[in-house]
């Protein structure tokens, strides 16, 4: 699914569900981006990795769509944000690849973009 939305290239890692380290990234041109796959079951767990992230702009995928009571208890759109993270979940990923292009046709307004989004419109270059 990434793959196919990624315009550069994508490059899976060594590790998986690693705080620290991505667990692929996603590069175009200079410009990189760390993407760390979690699991969306245990909300509090996800709350504390968006804290611990480096900022690197990283973008932190669900593997499924938490409740929402949950993620507002958590407050998982604040703590991106001040993290620097784009938070999203499979079903943002499906909606941005499936919707037409700009002008054609409207999108389906029932069906969820994203958990949150945050940071500067583009990522930071590589050195």
């Amino acid at each position: 699914m990434l793959k196919r939305t990624t315009p550069g290239s994508l490059t899976v890692t060594s590790y998986f569900n690693h705080t620290f380290a991505p667990d692929m990234v996603m590069s175009w041109g200079k410009v990189e981006r760390p993407v760390f796959l979690r699991f969306t079951d245990n909300v509090p767990e996800l709350g504390h990795d968006i804290d611990l992230l480096d900022e690197l702009d990283p973008l932190v995928f669900g593997l499924s769509t938490p409740p929402d009571e949950e993620v507002a208890e958590n407050r998982l759109d604040e703590r991106s944000r001040v993290a620097d993270v784009f938070l999203t979940i499979p079903a943002a990923v499906d909606e941005l690849t499936s919707r037409p292009a700009p002008g054609s046709a409207s999108p389906d307004p029932d069906c969820p973009s994203t958990i949150t989004s945050s940071g500067p419109a583009a990522p930071r270059s590589r050195p």
